[in-house]
């Protein structure tokens, strides 16, 4: 039996690099972890067909624990009908015990929202004031796991985060009472961790989150490839008593990246879920050891 070793060579050094380990429980943490973390996310991406029509939405729900606010839920949707030109949105904010996120169970329900599942598959329901969602979503493809174990940087601190990708879906989207069935696919996605400083301290001072931005994206392709992708960007001024950013902001930028296959292509074997990662700056890293 041949084996093969995966090694780098960084310095002139030679290392092997070591297989990546998952930090998260696909199971136990998809449920709220009670107060464990100053962020819980959970939110649905769909990529719909209803006959000739191409829709879409996305759902989130957003748990954040900051100094200062309490315990505050973020409940937002968008849904789009791109044939059709028109789309949807609204928000919805809640005190947290003003509605119920389990700790026992993938089960979130507020005045609007309902959503309920497992690994395996989820139920959404929502009743928006222009807009009603009726979705299901089951489980075609292994969890991708950010940066290879589920972990990843965000500015200054550590998340966790996994996803279930390219479910299948079917339901029903009403608007204007008029229904149309849907089918198509979705991406769960999961994350959590704390929160990074300066998050905790414009909280604390009744200040804006307005230096920080993110981009994402979910990347679920034909031959049954997954990938997510994510930039956490931090331009903080660190002149405060400055009116205008400087011309060249400082700027520390969080890269993750990870994918996983549900499916073989047209040609070839199918290959297991892998994680790759390409950070700039990032504690969730492969780990090396010398040869």
């Amino acid at each position: 039996m041949t084996s093969i070793t995966r090694h780098i060579s960084l310095d002139a050094t030679d290392y092997e690099l070591a297989d990546l380990r998952a930090v998260v429980d696909i199971d136990r943490d998809l449920p709220n972890h009670d107060g464990r973390w100053a962020n819980e996310s959970w939110f649905v991406v769909a990529n719909l067909d209803a006959d000739d029509d191409r829709l879409g939405f996305q759902v989130h729900v957003l748990l954040m624990d900051l100094p200062g606010a309490g315990a505050v839920v973020s409940v937002n949707a968008v849904v789009v009908n791109e044939t059709a030109d028109w789309s949807e949105s609204f928000e919805y904010a809640y005190p947290l015990d003003a509605i119920e996120i389990r700790s026992d169970r993938f089960s979130i329900s507020t005045p609007e929202l309902t959503i309920t599942g497992d690994r395996d598959r989820y139920t959404l329901r929502l009743e928006g004031n222009e807009v009603k969602l009726h979705i299901t979503g089951e489980a075609s493809a292994p969890p991708v796991l950010m940066n290879g174990q589920g972990q990843t940087l965000f500015i200054d601190v550590d998340q966790y985060e996994y996803a279930f990708p390219a479910m299948t879906t079917t339901g029903s989207i009403t608007r204007q009472d008029a229904t149309i069935k849907v089918t198509g696919i979705s991406w769960l996605d999961r994350q959590w961790g704390d929160l990074p400083d300066f998050f905790k301290a414009s909280s604390a001072h009744g200040e804006s989150f307005d230096s920080m931005n993110w981009l994402w994206s979910n990347v679920q392709l034909d031959n049954g490839t997954n990938i997510a992708l994510g930039q956490v960007r931090d331009i903080r001024n660190p002149s405060s008593s400055s009116a205008s950013p400087p011309s060249t902001p400082p700027e520390r930028i969080s890269c993750s990246t990870a994918r996983s296959r549900s499916r073989p292509p047209t040609t070839g074997p199918a290959r297991p879920p892998d994680g790759a990662i390409r950070p700039a700056a990032s504690s969730a890293h492969p780990r090396l050891r010398p040869s």
